[in-house]
């Protein structure tokens, strides 16, 4: 059950980042793809016990919560002079993608050691 469970999480996230990148709603697909990855980070830190789920839940939500911060309180914090500027987007697209493509491949990374490890049934 546990491997099925790891290889649909798997599946799905590589099917989201595949739709980021083909897709023209590149924006639509990379919200479910965070959602996907915030749920299954939170799944695995509490049911397996994984402190490394756990620490990338907490990244993850704190950046979310900065970014809701920021659109909110963006105007008295002078961050409306960057909004024109390359910097803005690399503050908003970098740390998602790293984030994304790190946990996908940690993912892939518990799936082969799920794989290579004995069966449950014996």
């Amino acid at each position: 059950m546990k491997r099925t469970l790891m290889t649909v999480d798997a599946l799905m996230q590589f099917l989201l980042m595949v739709s980021c990148l083909i897709y023209p709603f590149t924006l639509f697909a990379a919200f479910f793809l965070g959602i996907w990855q915030l749920s299954s980070s939170l799944l695995k830190g509490l049911i397996m016990q994984s402190w490394i789920h756990i620490q990338y839940f907490l990244a993850a939500a704190m950046y979310c919560v900065l970014l809701i911060a920021a659109a909110k309180f963006g105007d008295q914090l002078w961050l409306s002079e960057w909004s024109g500027e390359m910097y803005l987007w690399i503050v908003l697209a970098v740390p998602p993608l790293i984030g994304a493509v790190w946990y996908f491949l940690r993912s892939i990374q518990d799936l082969v050691s799920l794989n290579e490890a004995p069966s449950e049934w014996v």
